[in-house]
C-alpha cells in the first residue's frame, strides 16, 4: 500500500518554506545594496515570526513585511530606480514565505502534541495483551489523519475486522489465543505508516493512511486470505488449531471523504461490517 507518512508532509513544507527563503535572497541581491538588506531582514523577521503561527496568520505576516519593504523603499527614495517587476516579485516571495512558514510551524505543532501525547501513554498492552494501541490512544492520530484529508484532499481509510468465536467449547484462554493471532495478523497486514489499535478485544481497527480504494482492498484481500492459515495454541486439546475452525472473520471499510470526521467514518466502516468480506471455514 502506498503510504504518506507524517515526516514527508513536514519535510515537504520546510522546503518549501527554504525555497521561498532562497527566492527572497535571490530577489533582494538584484536590487540595489540598501534594498537588499532591508529585504533580507525582512524575509527572515517574517519566516521567524510566521512559523510561529499557522499558514493564515503567517500569510498576514507576509503581507505586512511586503508592505514595509516597499514602504523602506519609499523612505530611502529608491522607488523610481525599481522596476516594478522587481517589487512586484519581492512582494509576492515575501507573501509566500509567510505563509509557507506558518503553514510550516503548525505542522511542528501538531507533530509535537503527537508525540507529548504518545510519550505519555501507558505501554501496557490492552484486552488480553493483544500488544495494540486501545482506540481512545489511536482516536488523536485519526483525528489528525481525518483533518489532514480534508485540508489537502489526500486519501484515506479505516478498516475494522472483527472475530466471532462460533464454537462454545473454546476456553477462554484459547478465545484470548485467537484474539491475539488475529491481531498480529493485521498488525503486519497493515502499511508501515497505517495504524493498528484495538476497539476491544473482538475487534481490531486500522487507520490506513494515504490509502485509495483499490489500495484498501490491496491490503484487506490478501489479510482474509492470510486468515485461512492462521492458527492458534487450544490449551484443552494441547494442539494447534486453525482460527476459522471456530471463528468468523469479518471486514468493514470505510474512505474518507470531503465532509468526513472521526465519528462518521467510523461509523461507516461498522456498518460496512454486515456486508462486509468474511472468511469463514
Amino acid at each position: 500500500m502506498t503510504a504518506t507518512p507524517a515526516w514527508t508532509d513536514t519535510t515537504v513544507r520546510l522546503l518549501a518554506c527554504a525555497a521561498a527563503l532562497v527566492g527572497c535572497g535571490v530577489l533582494a541581491g538584484a536590487d540595489s545594496p540598501d534594498i537588499a538588506l532591508a529585504c533580507a531582514a525582512i524575509a527572515i523577521a517574517c519566516c521567524l515570526s510566521a512559523v510561529r503561527f499557522d499558514a493564515f496568520i503567517g500569510l498576514a505576516v507576509g503581507l505586512v513585511g511586503a508592505a514595509a519593504l516597499v514602504a523602506v523603499r519609499m523612505v530611502i527614495g529608491e522607488w523610481s530606480s525599481a522596476t516594478i517587476l522587481l517589487v512586484v516579485s519581492e512582494s509576492i516571495a515575501l507573501v509566500a514565505l509567510g505563509w509557507l512558514a506558518g503553514s510550516l510551524g503548525g505542522r511542528l505543532r501538531r507533530l509535537a502534541r503527537s508525540w507529548d501525547s504518545e510519550s505519555g501513554r501507558s505501554t501496557a498492552a490492552v484486552y488480553n495483551s493483544l500488544g495494540l494501541l486501545a482506540f481512545d490512544q489511536a482516536r488523536g492520530r485519526l483525528d489528525e489523519e481525518v483533518a489532514r484529508s480534508r485540508r489537502s484532499q489526500t486519501p484515506l481509510a479505516m478498516l475494522l475486522v472483527r472475530v466471532e468465536i462460533d464454537d462454545e467449547e473454546v476456553s477462554s484462554q484459547s478465545r484470548v489465543a485467537v484474539h491475539r493471532a488475529i491481531a498480529r495478523l493485521v498488525e503486519a497486514g497493515v502499511g508501515e505508516y497505517d495504524v493498528p489499535f484495538a476497539m476491544s478485544e473482538s475487534e481490531i481497527g486500522a487507520i490506513l493512511v494515504g490509502a485509495t480504494d483499490d489500495q484498501a482492498w490491496r491490503t484487506i484481500v490478501p489479510l482474509v486470505e492470510r486468515v485461512t492459515g492462521v492458527t492458534f495454541a487450544d490449551r484443552q486439546t494441547g494442539q494447534r488449531r486453525r482460527v476459522v475452525d471456530v471463528a468468523r472473520i469479518a471486514t468493514g471499510l470505510a474512505l474518507a471523504h470531503e465532509t468526513s470526521t472521526s465519528e462518521s467514518l467510523m461509523a461507516q466502516a461498522r456498518m460496512a461490517l454486515d456486508g462486509s468480506v468474511s472468511a469463514d471455514q
